[in-house]
């Protein structure tokens, strides 16, 4: 078990910096490679770009705060058919964070964190780097567990009401009252175009959102037999439909 996880290719990390041949590691991806791991000099390891791109390198220098190491090669990763934006009410802090990393792991091109009207406690109004930051490690996170080289496009938070200037393609909406997924299936088989996916907040969206939602053509699915967490709800909607469109 200890040579498996030593294993380069069963870790993946991220790059801060590429040059034309070496990469630079952050203090905290460096504190994972040195501390967890126990790479030296000389070791070999895995990096991406996050935009699509995979390194294979050996390090080279170790310091305090960061870790260069030489590109041996580079291989082009093509993105899956699925081109997904997922439009997502906000949650609680925590909730949200998990929902990121979650949606990253799954391969989700963009995350738009929407303010509908039964979002709670507005911690999103300190939208700042610091908030964006946080969420961005956590995609970094997702992106790195599952080995797919991409990292999600996170906008800042956007108004219900200007939800139509943010949507594209063939557009879904979990709804508890639409249609169930195996109904519609062969529509979601059919479509070639990218998605829009969107999820309320915990509580769903206020009848005049989901309204708005119907009236912009989106399609109301039913994804599951039971009530789900926003966060939950985002997941499961984005595997059902990248495991419908994967060959």
């Amino acid at each position: 078990m200890r040579d498996l996880m030593r294993d380069h290719h069963y870790f993946l990390f991220f790059a801060s910096r590429i040059n034309n041949d070496t990469i630079e590691l952050d203090a905290a991806e460096m504190r994972h490679v040195v501390a967890a791991l126990r790479h030296a000099q000389g070791d070999s390891i895995r990096a991406t770009d996050g935009m699509g791109t995979l390194y294979e390198c050996r390090i080279a220098t170790i310091d305090a705060s960061r870790l260069s190491a030489v590109i041996l090669s580079r291989t082009t990763v093509k993105r899956h058919i699925c081109p997904l934006q997922f439009l997502v009410g906000l949650t609680e802090r925590d909730a949200f964070e998990t929902l990121v990393c979650n949606l990253a792991a799954l391969g989700v091109e963009r995350i738009t964190p929407l303010v509908a009207c039964h979002c709670q406690r507005p911690w999103w109004k300190q939208w700042d780097g610091k908030a964006a930051e946080r969420l961005r490690s956590k995609m970094i996170a997702g992106m790195k567990q599952s080995c797919y080289p991409f990292l999600p496009q996170l906008d800042p938070p956007l108004a219900f009401k200007d939800i139509d200037s943010a949507i594209s393609g063939f557009v879904i909406m979990a709804d508890a009252e639409g249609s169930s997924f195996s109904a519609v299936l062969d529509i979601i088989k059919a479509n070639e175009s990218r998605y829009s996916c969107i999820v309320g907040p915990p509580g769903g969206f206020a009848k005049d959102e989901t309204a708005a939602l119907r009236s912009l053509g989106a399609l109301p699915v039913r994804i599951a037999a039971s009530r789900l967490t926003t966060e939950l709800a985002a997941v499961v909607l984005a595997s059902e439909i990248i495991g419908v469109r994967l060959p």
